[in-house]
């Protein structure tokens, strides 16, 4: 198969979670027992609806904290496991469009292709670029928090909302084709630039399949506001039973 610079596609169609099926339902934070907690969630300023935001910020700090403490290739995989189904429900709820005027949205592929072989990015790339938008996914889920709390206009917040679902999905998708990249950054596969980004569709809609069936499986979506501060939501229960060990003990030290 011969090799050709046209690099499509570059654009994967998104359907919101209206569209999961109808017994997937949005997961709720448990009510606050602790008494300091009550009087900060009951603090002047605060709308309703924080507490998810900041949870789900929180959410995903933790992901980047775990990536950072991967030392291994096969522990990166791991905690990607768990990363991205959460990243990708968390996302499929922010594209949700409350004037049903939109009812898909588009994300950036990973770039697997190049000009020539030799430049394609490798599995080690595909992990560092993974890595650095968590980090800006982060960064933006922080913007919203603030967009929120201040009483921004819907727009302001839906625009915030958008620019955070995209980082995490085109992270979630970074991080899953790392094990594609080591075959299209092989130029002895003589696979086309075409070839490969349809190689990380793929594996995109099978991470997508395999997310929605994991929601119907919990009857919750797994999201990044489950990771942090409940240790009994739905996702998390859900790693402890059947997670692999290092995942497991890297989410417990990072919840502590």
């Amino acid at each position: 198969m011969g090799m050709t610079n046209s690099i499509t596609p570059i654009r994967f169609n998104m359907a919101p979670a209206t569209e999961l099926p109808n017994q997937v339902r949005p997961y709720v934070p448990p009510k606050a027992r602790d008494e300091a907690e009550i009087a900060r969630l009951k603090s002047p300023g605060r709308p309703k609806g924080t507490l998810i935001l900041e949870r789900q910020a929180d959410g995903i700090d933790m992901i980047s904290q775990g990536f950072r403490r991967c030392e291994t290739p096969e522990q990166f995989r791991q905690w990607a496991d768990i990363a991205k189904y959460a990243a990708v429900g968390s996302a499929l709820y922010m594209l949700e469009d409350p004037t049903g005027e939109t009812a898909q949205r588009y994300t950036q592929l990973p770039k697997l292709g190049a000009a020539r072989p030799e430049l394609r990015p490798t599995a080690n790339d595909l992990r560092v670029e993974a890595m650095r938008a968590f980090d800006q996914a982060y960064i933006f889920s922080l913007h919203l928090v603030g967009e929120h709390v201040a009483g921004r206009s819907q727009a302001n917040r839906k625009q915030a909302e958008l620019a955070t679902a995209k980082t995490l999905i085109h992270a979630a998708f970074l991080a899953d084709c790392v094990e594609v990249a080591d075959i299209t950054s092989n130029p002895d596969a003589r696979i086309s630039n075409h070839e490969a980004q349809l190689m990380g569709r793929d594996q995109g809609l099978g991470m997508l399949q395999a997310m929605t069936s994991l929601a119907v499986e919990l009857d919750f979506l797994p999201t990044t506001g489950q990771l942090k501060g409940d240790p009994y939501s739905p996702y998390v229960v859900a790693i402890n039973q059947t997670g692999e060990d290092f995942p497991i003990e890297l989410h417990a030290a990072l919840a502590a």
